[in-house]
């Protein structure tokens, strides 16, 4: 039956987790999408400067289990002051940012780069360039960053229960509980 939804929903802790976790979650997948796509763009550049030490820095979320990053950032939120909601999305969003650039970096792999180049010679400027060919080429890996990165905030146990405020617990926290 569906008794038990009813009981869920009625439930003003579950219903707060709940609110906590989909404001955290598109919070940190649309700060995610924004840097994920402009860090997967210029990794992608042939001329980019540092661009080994750079995926290693934007991809070290993927190696280093989520337990030893939960408790770094809190020793360093500690330090800043971030135990609230605005570390919880900072939080969210180192975790999230690899999953948008690695999706986006495969999408930008099979673009021909001759498009941007003529779209320039046809007179448009950067900006037009990336909204007009570019970001429409790329929206796939774009999206499928962002369905990444929304799933796994939105499910993250670890890192909502070391950073999130006293008093304030994720969805995912409130049925681990």
């Amino acid at each position: 039956s569906l008794n038990w939804y009813w009981a869920a929903f009625s439930d003003p802790q579950m219903l707060k987790g709940l609110e906590l976790s989909l404001s955290v979650a598109v919070a940190s997948v649309l700060i995610s999408l924004v840097i994920g796509t402009l860090g997967a763009l210029y990794l992608a550049r042939p001329d980019a400067r540092g661009r080994g030490y750079l995926s290693a820095f934007f991809l070290a979320p993927l190696s280093v289990p989520t337990v030893m990053t939960a408790f770094a950032l809190l020793l360093t939120f500690t330090n800043w002051g971030l135990i609230s909601r605005l570390g919880l999305i900072v939080a969210h969003v180192v975790l999230t940012v690899p999953y948008v650039i690695r999706t986006v970096l495969v999408s930008l792999t099979g673009l021909d780069p001759s498009l941007g180049r003529a779209a320039s010679i046809l007179g448009a400027n950067r900006w037009n360039t990336f909204r007009l060919v570019t970001l429409p080429l790329i929206k796939p890996g774009v999206i499928a960053g962002g369905v990444f990165g929304f799933l796994v905030s939105f499910n993250n146990v670890t890192i909502s229960v070391f950073i999130a405020s006293p008093g304030s617990s994720t969805l995912p926290v409130v049925l681990f509980n």
